[in-house]
């Protein structure tokens, strides 16, 4: 068989349940050795990940524009920074017949888009087609 090497691990001792015994054993040798860390480097070549995360990004956007749904406001309503209702969250106010884009739903609120101001309305006070 080629070359053997030594290395050492722990085995319960048969006396002691608690208690571990170093033992030496022999091992063949691997057929194939492994690389060191200059070989990997001079094999993998570095790839630039900012193009990546840019196409990644562009395409995201594309399957969100596909899944956004169009909507009007049907009554005069707050546009809110989160689907809460309290007087320190709201963004601006819509008038009745605003167009808006349904991004997501959240809770009773669409999670809308309006004049590139993301926001939240009350799903009661709009109509989604």
């Amino acid at each position: 068989m080629g070359k053997k090497r030594r290395f050492n691990y722990y085995e319960p001792s048969a006396d002691e349940s608690t208690s571990e015994t170093l033992t030496n054993t022999e091992l063949p040798e691997a057929d194939s050795q492994v690389a060191t860390e200059e070989e990997v480097e001079e094999v993998v070549e570095p790839i630039e990940v900012k193009p990546i995360v840019e196409k990644i990004e562009a395409a995201t956007k594309k399957i969100d524009k596909i899944h956004t749904k169009k909507g009007t406001v049907n009554v005069l309503c707050n546009m809110r920074r989160s689907p809460e209702i309290n007087e320190s969250n709201i963004l601006s106010v819509l008038a009745k017949g605003a167009k808006i884009e349904v991004v997501d739903t959240v809770g009773d609120f669409y999670k809308v888009k309006y004049n590139d101001v993301d926001g939240y309305i009350r799903k009661d006070l709009c109509d989604v087609y």
